[in-house]
């Protein structure tokens, strides 16, 4: 116990982040980390083809048949790109990286507006001495109003209010859970439409 104790205590070691000799920096991580490209010159054997680009081999003195096929020297680039880590304890490791695609990143940043929307939207109605409660009373009388029907008012909310708080739940990258336990991919505000259409129709179901 006292060992293990002792061990939980030791403070991480880190050494400096020095790229190996020869890496140029060529971009920055999303979290600001510097990416560097390191180049190394090797060769790879490839097969030897005649002028006809038929393989080349090497035949027997006695008999004349092919024995092996032949090769050739090949230069090539082992180019790798990649970031630095280090495991604190003194190590440091070079972690490949892949720049995210333009899809990626028009995603991640609209993904970063809604939250910064839905927060302000949130902030908004607290502001305002709103309820999630009064809220969903709204909404459900809009679509009363819509279909036609006499209004729900707030009987029978109080449950559905409840089960709104807590979904959509995340159940992934992208992926979110509905109160009927169905699960959808998309952006957070799809998630949230879906689950106020399950809310007003189960509101409105128990209406009648």
């Amino acid at each position: 116990m006292t060992r293990r104790g002792t061990l939980s205590r030791i403070k991480p070691k880190h050494a400096d982040l020095v790229p190996p000799k020869g890496a140029v920096r060529i971009d920055t991580t999303p979290d600001n980390r510097p990416v560097y490209r390191l180049v190394h010159k090797r060769t790879r054997a490839v097969p030897l083809l005649d002028d006809e680009g038929e393989q080349v081999y090497v035949t027997s003195r006695l008999n004349g048949e092919n024995v092996y096929k032949r090769n050739r020297a090949e230069p090539w680039n082992d180019v790798r790109e990649f970031y630095l880590e280090s495991d604190g304890q003194l190590n440091v490791y070079m972690i490949p990286y892949k720049a995210p695609t333009r899809e990626e990143i028009e995603a991640a940043a609209r993904e970063g507006k809604v939250e910064e929307f839905m927060r302000e939207l949130a902030e908004t109605f607290v502001d305002s001495g709103m309820s999630p409660k009064e809220l969903l009373a709204s909404a459900l009388a809009n679509a009363d109003a819509r279909a036609g029907r006499e209004p729900t008012g707030l009987e029978g909310v109080e449950d559905a209010g409840e089960a709104d708080e807590e979904f959509p739940k995340k159940a992934g990258v992208a992926l979110w859970e509905l109160s009927d336990g169905t699960k959808i991919r998309g952006a957070k505000t799809d998630a949230i439409e879906k689950q106020a259409e399950l809310t007003v129709a189960a509101t409105a179901d128990g209406a009648y």
